[in-house]
């Protein structure tokens, strides 16, 4: 699959976009809005924020996944009759993945806060506004949407992407804007002559993206590093993502039954 800088970038830049409209329809020009923390919007701006942020993300990833699947994937149709097919294999090993992958990834999440306090904002507003229609709105963003984008931004286009640029299966030219169609093979690994680190710089590459994107969430970041380890190592033995995400998914669900329960 023939990624580009190019589809990184508008992934990555229409998310933001999208993130920052939304805020800003619905401040309403409220400077004062704006400057608050969420925890103190009032609860109806805070609903609508988590539903209006979940639509945008996953409308980014329609239009990424549209584009994508029309410019990078050769015989787009054969390649979907396999996904589908290779359906349940994939949920499979998510779920034996996760329970493989989790436990380590939890226990030294564990660890790690016994010095750095833990912080998400989904922690605070649950505590802040303890509602039924809060907790539907943050498990449909932490279990549906979160998985979704993530993994197809940072598994599917970044890794894919550093993946042609190390491997140099690319001229400079294609690697910036991409490749339209080809027979290029959509699995990734069998490459048994490649040097280790050549095979392994992909998947650290993205996995250090996904845990800067978790910056903020006090020692997380460190604990998801690991975690997207095992996730871009699923994606580049399969070339599907299908696990990657079954596993982000459950992880996002625990800790949300987790947080509920706790609340």
């Amino acid at each position: 699959m023939n990624v580009g800088l190019l589809d990184v970038l508008v992934m990555f830049v229409l998310l933001g976009l999208a993130d920052v409209v939304v805020i800003q329809w619905i401040a309403a020009g409220d400077q004062q809005m704006l400057e608050q923390p969420l925890t103190d919007w009032p609860l109806p701006k805070l609903l609508q924020r988590q539903k209006l942020t979940s639509a945008a993300r996953l409308t980014v990833l329609a239009i990424s996944v549209i584009l994508f699947w029309t410019l990078r994937v050769p015989e787009p149709l054969q390649s979907l009759r396999k996904i589908v097919r290779r359906l349940p294999y994939d949920i499979g090993l998510g779920i034996v993945a996760f329970l493989m992958i989790v436990p380590p990834v939890l226990a030294l999440q564990k660890t790690l806060v016994q010095w750095i306090p833990y912080e998400h904002p989904l922690i605070d507003l649950v505590t802040q506004h303890r509602s039924a229609e809060m907790f539907v709105a943050i498990a449909t963003s932490a279990v549906i949407v979160a998985p979704l984008v993530e993994e197809f931004f940072c598994r599917r286009l970044l890794q894919q992407w550093v993946y042609r640029g190390v491997m140099h299966t690319a001229d400079p030219l294609s690697l910036v804007v991409g490749e339209s169609q080809s027979k290029t093979p959509a699995v990734i690994s069998h490459m048994p002559k490649e040097p280790w680190l050549k095979l392994a710089t992909p998947i650290i590459a993205s996995s250090a993206v996904f845990a800067l994107l978790h910056v903020g969430q006090g020692p997380g970041w460190i604990s998801l590093f690991f975690f997207a380890l095992a996730l871009g190592y699923i994606t580049q033995q399969t070339g599907r993502i299908t696990a990657a995400i079954v596993v982000h998914a459950l992880l996002n669900g625990l800790t949300v039954m987790n947080l509920v329960f706790s609340s």
